[in-house]
């Protein structure tokens, strides 16, 4: 497990009840990134599954990216709720953010962008979707923007 290797220190079992456990928030993704630029192929909505323990205790932030075709519009909810993030979530006090890519003419695979559809910096922190990326981030943690 993923979040095992990340976090090795005191990890506990997984919850066998994420959704008792913690809640699932869809946020307005649109305002991290231009929505008038299609090239940026992120979706207007993102989702955030927030343990019940972190109301009360600083937690974790993990960011888990979706596989092409994965995407809300794709798979629902299904890649969000069952890909297992949130059963080890709820029990090491970790925050899940799951941003999402929509559709678009040079990525109709709804893929994060591995090959350079969104710009020449695709691959940098100044490519459009790692800087949306970020500034979510920055937001959760409580940062401003630089």
């Amino acid at each position: 497990m993923l979040l095992r290797h990340l976090y090795p220190e005191d990890f506990k079992p997984a919850s066998d009840d994420p959704h008792r456990d913690g809640t699932l928030v869809a946020f307005d993704q649109s305002e991290f990134f231009h929505s008038t630029d299609e090239s940026t192929s992120l979706h207007g909505v993102g989702y955030l599954y927030v343990p019940a323990s972190c109301a009360a205790e600083q937690c974790r932030l993990h960011v888990a990216f979706h596989g092409c075709n994965q995407n809300v519009d794709s798979v629902h909810d299904d890649f969000i709720r069952d890909a297992g993030y949130n059963r080890w979530a709820a029990s090491n006090h970790i925050v899940v953010l799951y941003p999402q890519t929509k559709a678009s003419a040079a990525n109709p695979n709804r893929c994060w962008d591995f090959w350079g559809y969104s710009g020449l910096n695709y691959y940098t922190r100044n490519g459009p979707q790692m800087r949306a990326i970020k500034a979510m981030i920055d937001r959760l943690i409580g940062q401003s923007p630089p």
